[in-house]
């Protein structure tokens, strides 16, 4: 399958691209780095470097693509990476572009739509490093007395 990964070489992008080539998959990574476009090739992939708000960019890095996509190109099948709470229209702060972002996929007739909403990733914890060595504890400017998993 031809596979269009963006998110450049993230915490999820790069082993989810490095898995799929390795099951024998052909990925294209879309990157707005164009100093990353090495790293993409050496990992196997092939680097789509330019904006995600570029419509006529998107519309031919995925054009033929088996795997997410927009109209323009006629893919059928799309796994968007949303978020936990991306199903409220308010009150969840930055999360509310992922709201948006569903809004926006769930207009799209004839293609097939997947959201996977994680609650957070292990990964986040490295940016409160610091803060847990100097004060002992996570503060955020979410949650108030909410229990967050």
């Amino acid at each position: 399958m031809k596979i269009i990964v963006t998110g450049s070489l993230g915490n999820i992008s790069k082993p989810l691209s490095a898995q799929l080539i390795a099951q024998g998959h052909s990925v294209a990574i879309v990157t707005t780095d164009p100093g990353k476009k090495e790293a993409i090739h050496r990992l196997g992939a092939i680097a789509a470097v330019g904006s995600v708000t570029d419509e006529a960019f998107l519309t031919g890095v995925f054009t033929g693509a088996d795997a997410e996509a927009i109209r323009a190109s006629g893919i059928k099948r799309v796994v968007q990476l949303s978020s936990w709470g991306a199903h409220l229209p308010a009150g969840t702060g930055i999360i509310i572009g992922s709201h948006r972002i569903e809004e926006l996929f769930d207009r799209l007739t004839g293609v097939d739509l997947s959201y996977l909403c994680p609650a957070s990733f292990y990964t986040n914890l490295y940016h409160y490093v610091d803060m847990i060595k100097t004060s002992g504890m996570i503060a955020t400017n979410y949650g108030g007395n909410d229990k967050v998993v």
